[in-house]
């Protein structure tokens, strides 16, 4: 994403079915990352939380409900991407980008 979006480098995208699920997503997230996290947001209501790691990563952690609502991979259709399966290992490439983590 680096030539086509000034915003980061890589955007994450996944979901949870519950809000504890977010907000548990975020914690091990915040812990095992080797970034540093600059910003977060929406961490407490759990519906979506942003995290921002700077120019090079944002993390955007939904609530599935909330995910549904906004649709934010729309915004990234035609972007090139990567699908991982649960496990966090990429998973053989079928869908596009658009398609839901």
């Amino acid at each position: 994403m680096k030539k086509i979006n000034w915003i980061a480098d890589y955007l994450f995208i996944c979901s949870a079915d519950s809000l504890v699920q977010t907000r548990a997503i975020a914690d091990s997230i915040r812990e095992n990352f080797n970034y540093q996290l600059r910003s977060w947001e929406g961490y407490q209501e759990g519906k979506w939380v942003l995290m921002d790691y700077g120019a090079e990563v944002m993390v955007h952690i939904f609530h599935q409900p909330t995910r549904d609502f906004y649709n934010l991979e729309r915004l990234w259709a035609e972007i090139p991407g990567e699908k991982l399966s649960k496990k966090g290992e990429r998973a053989p490439k079928k869908e596009t980008s658009a398609e839901k983590v």
